[in-house]
């Protein structure tokens, strides 16, 4: 058999050490699954199932295989008797692969059972015992054939229009349909792009999209103070540095770089002194000093260790680093609630549409 029943009650095909169950007798089948024959279940011999089972070949598979999924094997209960149709189409017609000779009384109780049913069988063993000749004139064959071909046409051509007129009418529910189904989306789009106050008829849009605007405002905060930082170390390392060894951590700045409440920071070295073994380097002790030695610029450079500065900016990325991934993660968390509420809400519209 090609389909079983696996634990959540599904039909199922088999997969390699697959274990399932028979969907008439609820017996065990394991999955045989080599590299020759098509993939199937193997079921124990078993008096309980049913009586009309018989040894399927490859022959049988194969020919199952041809049909959809949703049509093979189906079981069929009528009077408290069950039996797998080999293929039950949707129109509730049975087809039935016969492989090996019958007898007609097992015909006959088969097809009183099935009531429609057409049988497809594996004439290659005796195919040489038939024998095909005319006995009618050949201007009467034709002419009923051309009477068939023509009474065909005509049904088939009033089978076209009749079609042709329902897919008319569908295109027409389709279009109305894709229409409002793209307006929503673009609708749904905007919201999530626009960067303002959101109304709009679908479970918690407001509440939502309120939370969605605040997270954004926070997050151009936090890239604000970001970008900031970055471009504040930027500048900080791009400071020339004190060429002498022993000052090699320290930057020269400008003077106007540094205002009067942090100038205790800095130290000054003559200019004229600076690449000398032994350059002549001041303290800062006073707000004088610093005003002096700044309107000598020409004279003076100013120094400066920003070792701490750029660590304490560092510090700084990482948390709105940080904090950055926490609002992206909120972020997506709340744009997925409105997918989901839009979603259920599409899902109603989509109903509406089909009632109307």
């Amino acid at each position: 058999m090609l389909i079983a029943i696996n634990e959540s009650g599904d039909r199922t095909k088999p997969y390699k050490k697959g274990i399932g169950l028979c969907p008439i007798c609820m017996d065990k089948v394991q999955a045989v699954c080599g590299p020759i024959n098509k993939h199937h279940w193997r079921h124990a011999p078993n008096p309980r199932c049913d009586p009309w089972q018989e040894h399927e070949t490859e022959w049988h598979r194969r020919w199952k295989s041809e049909f959809p999924e949703d049509w093979q094997e189906i079981i069929i209960n009528k009077n408290g008797e069950k039996h797998r149709a080999d293929i039950k189409t949707t129109n509730e017609l049975v087809v039935e692969f016969q492989n090996s000779s019958i007898s007609a009384d097992i015909i006959k109780e088969r097809e009183t059972f099935y009531e429609k049913i057409i049988w497809l069988i594996n004439a290659n063993n005796f195919k040489d015992n038939f024998k095909f000749g005319m006995k009618a004139p050949q201007d009467l064959v034709e002419n009923s054939c051309l009477r068939i071909i023509n009474e065909n046409l005509k049904k088939e051509k009033e089978e076209i229009d009749s079609l042709k007129s329902k897919i008319q009418e569908k295109n027409i529910e389709y279009l109305h349909y894709v229409d409002t189904i793209k307006n929503i989306v673009s609708i749904y789009q905007d919201l999530l792009n626009r960067k303002c106050d959101y109304h709009y008829p679908f479970p918690s849009s407001n509440k939502l999209f309120n939370e969605l605007k605040g997270i954004r405002q926070k997050q151009a905060k936090v890239y604000t103070e970001l970008e900031d930082l970055k471009l504040k170390k930027k500048t900080f390392l791009n400071y020339e540095k004190c060429p002498k060894y022993e000052y090699k951590d320290y930057s020269i700045i400008s003077f106007a770089d540094i205002n009067k409440l942090n100038f205790r920071k800095c130290k000054v070295i003559e200019s004229s002194t600076i690449h000398e073994l032994f350059p002549m380097v001041y303290d800062l002790n006073s707000e004088n000093d610093f005003q002096y030695f700044k309107s000598h610029p020409n004279k003076y450079k100013l120094i400066i260790n920003l070792t701490d500065s750029i660590r304490n900016i560092d510090e700084k990325m990482e948390v709105n680093e940080n904090e950055m991934e926490i609002l992206n993660s909120i972020k997506d968390n709340i744009k997925k609630e409105i997918y989901n509420s839009l979603s259920s809400w599409l899902i109603k519209k989509k109903k509406n549409l089909k009632k109307s």
